[in-house]
């Protein structure tokens, strides 16, 4: 059987908490990797993920009222 650590990625892309979203993707995109780790004082305290991006941009766009109407 395959253990996790052997097709694990070492690579730690890592983000504090206070991050803007925008930024973690930029990270991501440039690893070329679908998460990072969020880091709060050196300890892990989440993981944001490609499926969080989504999932935050249909909630933008799924309340009018944070839409900012185009001029």
């Amino acid at each position: 059987m395959t253990t996790v650590r052997e097709v694990m990625s070492t690579d730690k892309v890592t983000v504090e908490p206070s991050t803007m979203m925008i930024e973690a993707v930029r990270a991501m995109s440039k690893a070329r990797v679908g998460s990072v780790l969020v880091l709060e004082d050196g300890a892990v305290v989440g993981i944001f993920t490609e499926r969080d991006v989504l999932r935050a941009f249909d909630q933008m766009h799924a309340d009018p009222a944070r839409v900012s109407p185009m001029s």
